[in-house]
């Protein structure tokens, strides 16, 4: 959506920038997109064992770990973004575009994480509609939010980062809503405890999914 929109209306060097700062940005979640998808699979499993606590601790494992994740990412982006293309050797006239909307960008990691987290868990007790609901909508407001932002308040490249920060964020107040209201997941105080061994289970089954994500990142990275 961005690249769309940034080509048609910011201009060559702006798109460069999106595409350049995609593949950076997916090295870097990558290997905590892979943990979730370990949890999600002790989610399952716990779930068809009927076992709903071990569920919820496994929830809230999660959780913790998405918000330390998220945290920690965002400012390894942030700080760590001009050494990024300087390293991957983006040409000076995009350098600029890229240091700009990656910084917005990688500042939001915190609910990209949390969004993912969400609908993995959610896809691990066996709602799937519920999740392709949450990402449509997301993706509806990304466009409206692009097109705002950049067209209407003439926010440049920086826009169109924010407008898909913005609508992470929507889709994790959204996500937030509908598991308050669920019969096996919580959010209350108590429940957010951090379950060790279920925990390092699913670091187990997605660490290798994790490497893989991050050996494919690297090759898109090298390709640029």
């Amino acid at each position: 959506t961005d690249s769309v929109i940034v080509g048609r209306f910011l201009g060559k060097e702006a798109l460069a920038a999106v595409s350049a700062s995609f593949f950076i940005y997916y090295f870097i979640i990558s290997l905590a997109i892979g943990v979730g998808s370990g949890i999600t699979v002790v989610v399952s499993q716990r779930f068809g064992a009927r076992d709903h606590e071990a569920v919820r601790r496994a929830f809230s494992s999660f959780l913790l770990f998405a918000l330390v994740a998220g945290v920690v990412l965002s400012v390894v982006g942030v700080v760590g973004a001009n050494s990024f293309f300087r390293l991957t050797r983006t040409p000076p006239e995009v350098m600029p575009y890229a240091l700009r909307y990656f910084r917005v960008y990688a500042a939001g990691t915190l609910f990209f994480i949390l969004f993912y987290s969400a609908l993995s868990i959610l896809r691990g007790i066996g709602d799937s509609v519920r999740p392709m609901r949450f990402v449509l909508v997301t993706a509806v407001l990304n466009i409206a939010f692009d097109l705002l932002f950049i067209l209407v308040f003439r926010w440049d490249i920086e826009g169109a980062a924010a407008a898909t920060v913005l609508a992470q964020a929507c889709g994790v107040a959204s996500a937030v809503r509908h598991i308050r209201n669920h019969d096996l997941l919580s959010l209350s105080r108590r429940d957010l405890v951090f379950d060790r061994p279920l925990f390092l289970q699913g670091v187990r089954i997605g660490l290798p999914t994790g490497v893989q994500q991050c050996s494919i990142a690297i090759g898109l990275v090298a390709l640029l």
